[in-house]
Protein backbone atom coordinates (compact mmCIF):
# COMPACT_ATOMS: atom_id res chain seq x y z
CA UNK A 1 0.00 0.00 0.00
CA UNK A 2 3.21 2.29 0.66
CA UNK A 3 4.44 1.44 -2.86
CA UNK A 4 1.13 1.93 -4.44
CA UNK A 5 0.77 5.24 -2.99
CA UNK A 6 3.91 6.05 -3.06
CA UNK A 7 4.28 7.03 0.05
CA UNK A 8 7.24 5.28 1.22
CA UNK A 9 9.54 8.31 2.63
CA UNK A 10 6.85 9.14 5.04
CA UNK A 11 8.21 9.24 8.37
CA UNK A 12 5.75 8.89 10.74
CA UNK A 13 4.67 5.96 8.91
CA UNK A 14 7.75 4.28 9.21
CA UNK A 15 8.28 5.22 12.64
CA UNK A 16 4.45 3.61 12.69
CA UNK A 17 5.38 -0.16 11.41
CA UNK A 18 8.46 -0.51 13.44
CA UNK A 19 6.60 -0.10 16.25
CA UNK A 20 4.13 -2.30 14.91
CA UNK A 21 5.31 -5.03 16.82
CA UNK A 22 3.46 -3.03 20.07
CA UNK A 23 0.13 -2.43 18.96
CA UNK A 24 -0.90 -5.48 16.58
CA UNK A 25 -1.13 -7.89 19.18
CA UNK A 26 -3.89 -5.28 20.99
CA UNK A 27 -6.20 -6.53 18.28
CA UNK A 28 -5.66 -10.05 18.42
CA UNK A 29 -5.31 -10.65 22.26
CA UNK A 30 -8.46 -12.02 23.29
CA UNK A 31 -8.08 -14.34 20.26
CA UNK A 32 -6.53 -18.33 20.95
CA UNK A 33 -4.39 -19.37 17.57
CA UNK A 34 -2.44 -22.51 19.12
CA UNK A 35 0.78 -20.90 18.25
CA UNK A 36 0.07 -20.28 14.56
CA UNK A 37 2.08 -17.51 12.94
CA UNK A 38 0.36 -14.22 11.33
CA UNK A 39 0.86 -15.95 7.79
CA UNK A 40 -1.03 -19.60 9.11
CA UNK A 41 -4.08 -17.02 10.48
CA UNK A 42 -4.51 -15.24 7.31
CA UNK A 43 -4.11 -18.31 5.00
CA UNK A 44 -6.85 -19.73 7.55
CA UNK A 45 -8.91 -16.81 7.28
CA UNK A 46 -8.82 -16.87 3.32
CA UNK A 47 -9.77 -20.51 3.13
CA UNK A 48 -12.59 -19.71 5.36
CA UNK A 49 -13.83 -17.13 3.76
CA UNK A 50 -13.30 -18.46 -0.09
CA UNK A 51 -16.24 -20.54 0.07
CA UNK A 52 -17.93 -17.35 0.88
CA UNK A 53 -16.53 -14.75 -1.58
CA UNK A 54 -15.47 -14.19 -4.95
CA UNK A 55 -13.79 -11.67 -6.94
CA UNK A 56 -17.05 -10.03 -8.12
CA UNK A 57 -18.77 -9.65 -4.64
CA UNK A 58 -20.72 -6.73 -4.17
CA UNK A 59 -20.10 -4.79 -0.91
CA UNK A 60 -24.12 -5.39 -0.25
CA UNK A 61 -23.13 -9.43 -1.03
CA UNK A 62 -20.00 -9.28 0.93
CA UNK A 63 -22.13 -7.95 4.46
CA UNK A 64 -24.45 -10.86 3.53
CA UNK A 65 -21.82 -13.19 2.53
CA UNK A 66 -20.03 -11.93 6.16
CA UNK A 67 -23.30 -12.51 7.96
CA UNK A 68 -23.58 -16.15 6.93
CA UNK A 69 -20.09 -17.07 7.32
CA UNK A 70 -20.31 -16.12 10.98
CA UNK A 71 -23.13 -17.88 11.83
CA UNK A 72 -22.18 -20.42 10.54
CA UNK A 73 -19.20 -20.50 12.19
CA UNK A 74 -20.87 -19.82 15.46
CA UNK A 75 -22.95 -23.04 14.73
CA UNK A 76 -20.06 -25.43 14.28
CA UNK A 77 -18.74 -24.06 17.18
CA UNK A 78 -22.02 -24.43 19.48
CA UNK A 79 -22.18 -27.78 17.76
CA UNK A 80 -18.68 -28.62 19.28
CA UNK A 81 -19.65 -27.18 22.44
CA UNK A 82 -22.37 -29.62 22.75
CA UNK A 83 -20.42 -33.01 21.51
CA UNK A 84 -17.46 -31.93 23.61
CA UNK A 85 -19.94 -31.80 27.10
CA UNK A 86 -21.87 -35.22 25.78
CA UNK A 87 -19.03 -36.93 25.35
CA UNK A 88 -15.95 -39.36 26.90
CA UNK A 89 -12.69 -38.02 26.31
Amino acid sequence: MIEDHHIKDNSWLNSLYEDHHRWVLVFVKDMFWAGMSTTQRIESMNAYFDDYLASKTTLKQFIHQYENALRNKHEKEALEDFNSFHSIP
